[in-house]
């Protein structure tokens, strides 16, 4: 249970050196410092804190902007938690970890992460908030943080936080990019070289602002062959996305929202405002005649990362409706190939992409926290199918 009452907390600024309690320097703001003090409040949720008046220093209302003095008594008054506006529900999870900080799922294809419009319940948010009975507030909402997400027909590993402290260590370690994220994702055709990088920018598709788009300088690309009539003199496709040499390599910044970072900045021509930076890096696993199994690392987190970077460089998902992966893949095959083709999408109604392996460091225990979630059944299926191809 949670108390209903506000909490009273009083902190006394010292001038000791090296204490936590004392200011950085002659001048750290109000809000800032004040941020130091409490991990489990966000930044955002102090600073409403003080506007609201619920800031004192001895006795009177300060602005965040005001330096905190040495000798002051600041009292923080902080509401009770809010309940969320979404409702609880019993949706079956599979946990892979959980403590009183964080939980891992291993969430299912079909499944939403959050609710939006077209999905406004039956969300992993939903399952969550039914599970978890140790919530302790993010943002002052009674809710499990995101960190990442998944796609809803991607299945895979999930971190989400349960508290405030948790989630600023989580999202933290994700701008610094020191969370692992491995996916398993059977494509059309095996690329090459068979182990490469993509870059590229990632933003909104201007022929349909529901897709996302891969933007970049391109070397020569020639059309892939795969299945179709002479596939076997069919020249090679183009594996890596090249940037200009002066903007090629880019660093994420220390601070900024989670997947916003460096956004519209350094865009060279073509490429959209709001586009984002975006590498990943892959390796293929098992070469079949028609696909390939590859291992993809993500180092930044785009929206449909894999499967944009995939299907620019002419090898989709198999399954991926949104980018090629789908009938469009089949079109021009021979027959045989073709036949083939529609077996395979009969096997998997989804794109085959699987978030297999996360690694991540603890941000409370600091323990090395490694998990692993086999591939689903279809895509265990389609392999299968695809090993029994002549």
């Amino acid at each position: 249970m949670h108390d209903s009452n506000p909490e009273r907390r009083e902190l006394a600024v010292t001038s000791g050196p090296g204490l936590r309690t004392t200011p950085l320097g002659e001048k750290e703001r109000l809000d800032h410092f004040l941020g130091r003090q409490f991990d489990d409040l966000s930044r955002s949720r102090i600073e409403k804190l003080i506007r609201e008046g619920s800031v004192t220093i001895d006795g009177g209302k300060m602005k965040g902007s005001r330096p905190a003095v040495p000798g002051q008594v600041i009292v923080l008054t902080v509401p009770p938690l809010e309940e969320p506006s979404l409702e609880p529900e019993a949706i079956p999870l599979d946990i892979r970890f959980e403590d009183e900080h964080l939980i891992v799922v291993n969430k299912p294809s079909g499944l939403v992460v959050h609710p939006a419009p077209g999905h406004p319940s039956g969300t992993l948010i939903n399952a969550l908030l039914h599970h978890c009975d140790d919530l302790a507030g993010i943002g002052g909402v009674l809710r499990p943080g995101l960190v990442h997400r998944l796609d809803k027909d991607t299945s895979g590993l999930l971190v989400v936080a349960k508290s405030q402290s948790a989630h600023a260590g989580l999202t933290g370690a994700m701008k610094r990019r020191e969370i692992r994220r491995v996916y398993r994702a059977v494509v059309w055709g095996t690329p090459d070289p068979e182990e490469g990088t993509l870059r590229s920018w990632i933003g909104r598709s201007r022929r349909d602002r529901k897709r996302m788009a891969s933007y970049g300088v391109r070397p020569r690309q020639r059309p892939m062959r795969w299945g179709r009539p002479g596939e076997k003199s069919a020249t090679e496709a183009m594996s890596d996305l090249e940037f200009p040499e002066e903007i090629t390599e880019f660093d994420l910044p220390e601070s900024g929202e989670p997947d916003q970072e460096q956004a519209g900045e350094n865009l060279p021509e073509g490429v959209p405002s709001g586009a984002r930076k975006a590498i990943t890096r892959y390796r293929v696993l098992s070469r079949f005649d028609l696909a390939s199994e590859l291992r993809c690392e993500l180092e930044t987190g785009r929206t449909h990362q894999i499967r944009v970077h995939l299907a620019s460089i002419g090898h989709p998902v198999v399954g991926d409706e949104v980018y090629g992966g789908r009938e469009k893949a089949i079109r021009g095959m021979r027959a045989d190939r073709g036949r083939e083709g529609q077996t395979l999408l009969k096997i998997i109604d989804r794109q085959a992409l699987h978030a297999i392996e996360l690694s991540f460091i603890h941000p409370v225990s600091d323990e090395e926290i490694t998990l692993f979630a086999d591939p689903p059944e279809d895509m265990q299926q389609l392999l299968a199918a695809l090993s029994d191809m002549p």
